[in-house]
């Protein structure tokens, strides 16, 4: 079966969002897909999403499969509410040329100080010129110490502090929490479509998910924040807040800030769609960079 050339497909920047799923059944009808659950069967625009989060129960077939990775959209396996994903992805980006970009600013030391910074300085409004990354630290310290009384103040909501541990925390803590995870979700497919690693952060560093923090952290005090303490007392507030942050980042065109964020972030001008997508398959040499690949080279 033909796989669909990237440059038809939306790029991630134009995409919807998100889809939740627990205890359905996904297929494939034809070029489409289809997900079966107690309240009926709904056809999913699949090309138009970023990422199908299948939570408990919920199982995919084969053809929806490819289909789905055809289109190259995420597929997490969650756990209830969303909280622990584990996920595979056919990245939409063909061309490594921003990966390559994104080490390089990674493994360089200078670079990766530039970089922080300017992952740093996405997050205030105020001027943050000759503050070094330690000033920084504490400044997105009192940041976010600030966004949630704030948040707390806004909403009536009695606020004591951030208890990130699920087991522990209170339902105001656990509604942050699946905010964040949200949050984290749309950094991480992002990330993954444009064909960077999640790995690879400027300020974060030593976890597998470290750039998507980097990423994700930009919009905890604003989206975030909002969107969970607006659903704290809802008698579910994990999903609620899934519906309310996906129809954020249709409204807001979030996934598209965050491709503009990422490209700042690395320090890279963003290119043209065709760029990203271009098959640009060439071999190593290390006298010429790099010569032509599809071709026989024996003499």
């Amino acid at each position: 079966m033909a796989t669909t050339p990237r440059l038809s497909l939306p790029r991630v920047s134009d995409r919807i969002g998100i889809l939740v799923f627990e205890h359905a059944r996904i297929r494939r009808a034809g070029n489409t897909i289809t997900a079966q659950t107690s309240d009926g069967t709904y056809t999913v625009p699949i090309a138009t999403l970023t990422a199908i989060l299948a939570g408990p129960g919920t199982s995919i077939t084969h053809d929806a499969a490819t289909l789905i990775a055809d289109c190259g959209v995420t597929v997490c396996w969650t756990g209830s509410g969303g909280i622990r994903a584990y996920s595979t992805i056919t990245p939409l980006a063909v061309s490594a040329d921003l990966l390559h970009h994104h080490i390089h600013a990674w493994a360089d030391p200078d670079q990766r100080l530039a970089a922080a910074y300017r992952a740093y300085r996405l997050r205030f409004d105020d001027d943050t010129a000759g503050l070094n990354i330690v000033e920084l630290r504490a400044l997105e310290g009192r940041r976010m110490k600030t966004a949630y009384q704030q948040a707390a103040d806004r909403y009536g909501i009695t606020w004591t502090r951030r208890v990130a541990q699920w087991e522990d925390a209170d339902p105001v803590n656990r509604a942050i929490t699946a905010a964040y995870h949200g949050l984290y979700g749309a950094a991480a497919n992002v990330i993954a479509a444009l064909g960077c690693h999640p790995s690879l952060g400027f300020i974060h560093t030593g976890k597998r998910d470290a750039f998507v923090y980097d990423l994700a952290d930009i919009y905890k005090p604003t989206i975030g924040l909002d969107i969970a303490f607006s659903h704290a007392a809802d008698l579910i507030p994990e999903k609620a807040i899934r519906t309310a942050l996906n129809q954020t980042l249709r409204e807001n065109h979030l996934l598209a800030l965050m491709v503009r964020h990422l490209y700042t972030i690395v320090g890279v001008t963003e290119p043209d769609a065709e760029v990203i997508y271009l098959d640009d398959l060439s071999l190593y040499d290390p006298d010429l960079g790099q010569v032509p690949a599809r071709k026989n080279w024996a003499h």
